[in-house]
């Protein structure tokens, strides 16, 4: 049986493991010390995650003149509306953004571009 561990492991394989590829990437071609280029990776694992789930949600709640793309394709999928909930998907959504602010909050002004793009995240939920 499916659950929402092994739910965030293949979204963490399948969208969230490039976010953080991107964002470690980044930080190697600037010669960045291994701490930052760590948070980078969490900030970008963890954002990863709160862009597939609320994907999840928008797929049940969202209109696609809204959205730009079909919306109700996915279900016959296992989605994290399926085992949490529309409102579980929510809140841990709203958590993995937070913990992705956390771990770029000691990079200062620099990481202002990527605390903008998690606040676009964070503002998907419809």
């Amino acid at each position: 049986l499916p659950t929402e561990d092994s739910y965030l492991e293949r979204i963490e394989l399948k969208t969230a493991s490039l976010y953080a590829a991107c964002c470690q990437g980044a930080a190697l071609l600037t010669d960045a010390d291994p701490e930052h280029v760590a948070a980078l990776g969490s900030f970008g694992t963890n954002l990863g995650l709160a862009f597939q789930i609320t994907d999840d949600v928008l797929d049940v709640t969202g209109e696609p003149e809204q959205l730009g793309k079909d919306v109700r394709k996915d279900e016959q999928r296992l989605t994290f509306v399926k085992l949490a909930g529309i409102d579980g998907a929510r809140k841990l959504s709203e958590e993995l953004v937070d913990t992705s602010l956390s771990a770029i909050s000691n990079l200062g002004a620099p990481a202002a571009p990527l605390r903008e793009l998690a606040g676009m995240v964070r503002n998907r939920v419809a």
